[in-house]
């Protein structure tokens, strides 16, 4: 009696030894998957907001949740798109101005479309002392003998007023390119911010900051980027 115990005792263990075996392997299994998916994820991710902030600075940090910077870059941007619209307008409109101020009070008929011409009316008294100029420097060929691209100031202090209306026209028209720049430097720093918090471990707390600079004069304009471990 005892024997026939032990006989099918003994079956029932092995059989339950392989089924635990399975089980066990079937949760590693599963649980393998459930990181590789995880995984691909963040990188999707990751891969997505630094598109974004390409597209846009600050798009990705938002859609990564993190409102402050993302705050930060979309302000820079705007100010950015703006300022060169506004400078870019205003350059031109004192560029017509200076011209128009030429015509009253240098007397002149027509003019030229090119720059040099302008430079010329600004640099000189008349076009007599400009001619007179180029024979000295044996660049006859360089001499203006059209009427009606004749000019004469009617006084220093009238062509100093127009060489600084070209002045501030030349400032614009610079600061409008420095505020392109701020654009596309914008993107590069949340491009790279997002990159270094999403792909490299051992940099999760590296961050850049932007602060717009101002010279004292409003002649020139830039950006300072500080990074913060």
């Amino acid at each position: 009696m005892k024997k026939h115990t032990l006989s099918i005792v003994l079956p029932l263990l092995l059989w339950s030894g392989l089924s635990a075996q399975v089980t066990v392997q079937d949760i590693i299994t599963d649980s393998v998957d459930v990181f590789s998916r995880q995984s691909d994820r963040a990188m999707k991710s990751s891969n997505l907001a630094m598109a974004a902030s390409l597209l846009i600075p600050g798009l990705g940090h938002h859609y990564l949740g993190k409102a402050e910077p993302a705050l930060a870059l979309i302000s820079l941007d705007v100010l950015s798109v703006f300022g060169a619209i506004f400078c870019n307008q205003h350059s031109k409109g004192l560029l017509t101005d200076s011209r128009g101020y030429a015509g009253t009070y240098a007397r002149i008929v027509q003019g030229r479309e090119d720059e040099n011409y302008w430079n010329m009316v600004g640099e000189f008294d008349d076009m007599d002392s400009y001619n007179e100029a180029v024979r000295l420097n044996r660049q006859s060929g360089d001499e203006i003998t059209d009427s009606r691209l004749s000019w004469k100031w009617d006084s220093d202090y009238y062509k100093d007023e127009y060489r600084k209306i070209r002045k501030n026209s030349h400032r614009f028209k610079t600061a409008a390119s420095l505020c392109l720049g701020a654009m596309v430097l914008n993107r590069l720093v949340a491009f790279v911010d997002i990159r270094a918090k999403t792909r490299y471990k051992g940099v999760t707390s590296t961050s850049f900051h932007l602060q717009p600079s101002i010279s004292p004069d409003f002649s020139s304009a830039g950006i300072l980027i500080s990074k913060q471990f």
